[in-house]
C-alpha cells in the first residue's frame, strides 16, 4: 500500500470513529497492531455493549471485494463482522452479516447505509 492510501485509510479511520463518538456517545480507537499482526479489527470500542468487530475500506473507485468480508468473518472472534467502505463521491455503506438480523443458514450479507448502521447499533446498546 502507498504512503497515501495509507494516509488516506487511516483518515477514514479516524473519521469513522468520530461519527461513532458523536452518534453514539462510545469511545472507539484504532488499532495500531493492526499493522503489525494479521487479524485484528481496525477500530476498538471498549464498551461491551457494541457489538461489532470493524474492518474499515477507503478507495478511490471499485466494488466491494470479497476478501474484505473474509478478513472481516476471520478476526470478529465473538462479536459480528461488519466493514464500513467508502468510494469517492459514494456514500459511506456497511455490510452486515444477515444472521444478525434474522436466520440465515446460507451466510448472506446486507448492505446499509452508515446512519441505518447508527441506528442499528443504538438499538442494540
Amino acid at each position: 500500500m502507498s504512503i497515501n492510501g495509507r494516509n488516506k485509510g487511516a483518515n477514514f479511520e479516524r473519521d469513522i470513529a468520530k461519527k461513532l463518538h458523536l452518534e453514539l456517545g462510545l469511545y472507539f480507537k484504532r488499532n495500531l497492531d493492526q499493522y503489525q499482526a494479521k487479524g485484528q479489527d481496525d477500530l476498538r470500542c471498549e464498551d461491551a455493549s457494541f457489538k461489532f468487530s470493524l474492518e474499515l475500506k477507503r478507495y478511490a473507485s471499485g466494488a466491494f471485494q470479497k476478501s474484505w468480508w473474509q478478513q472481516a468473518k476471520s478476526q470478529s472472534g465473538d462479536k459480528w463482522p461488519c466493514v464500513i467502505y467508502k468510494f469517492d463521491r459514494k456514500p459511506i455503506t456497511a455490510r452486515l452479516p444477515l444472521a444478525f438480523f434474522m436466520d440465515d443458514p446460507h451466510d448472506q450479507t446486507v448492505d446499509v447505509n452508515f446512519e441505518t448502521f447508527i441506528y442499528i447499533v443504538r438499538e442494540t446498546i
